[in-house]
């Protein structure tokens, strides 16, 4: 037997207001020691300690971002999915695309199809 009503909220009350998310609540007790723990992660990382190598160079290089293209989608009345995707690709051209990225570039024209909007 269900507890609660389908749409009815587990705890109605809802948390307290001023109440902490446990990573808030973690990053407090650590903030008064914060330089010496970095000051340590360097020392280790610095003495050939691999994970704390790892954690430096993950904190001081960022991951790749993605860069952005930009592409005009053809007006879809009056063209095939064939001849839009073969636009697209045209404005792509002579940039470097990750198949992941080709597949997006496709699954517009496929979206289109599927909702009906040719």
């Amino acid at each position: 037997m269900a507890q609660y009503k389908p749409g009815e909220s587990g705890n109605p009350a809802g948390k307290k207001v001023g109440t902490l998310n446990k990573r808030t609540q973690l990053a407090k007790l650590l903030d008064p020691h914060a330089e010496a723990i970095i000051n340590k992660t360097v020392e280790l990382a610095l003495a050939g300690d691999i994970n704390a190598l790892r954690l430096c160079i993950d904190r001081l290089i960022p991951k790749a971002k993605e860069d952005t293209a930009t592409i005009v989608i053809p007006d879809s009345k009056d063209i095939t999915n064939d001849q839009m995707i073969r636009e697209m690709l045209c404005q792509l051209s002579g940039q470097e695309l990750q198949i992941s990225e080709l597949k997006r570039v496709v699954s517009v024209v496929h979206d289109r199809s599927e909702f009906g909007w040719v």
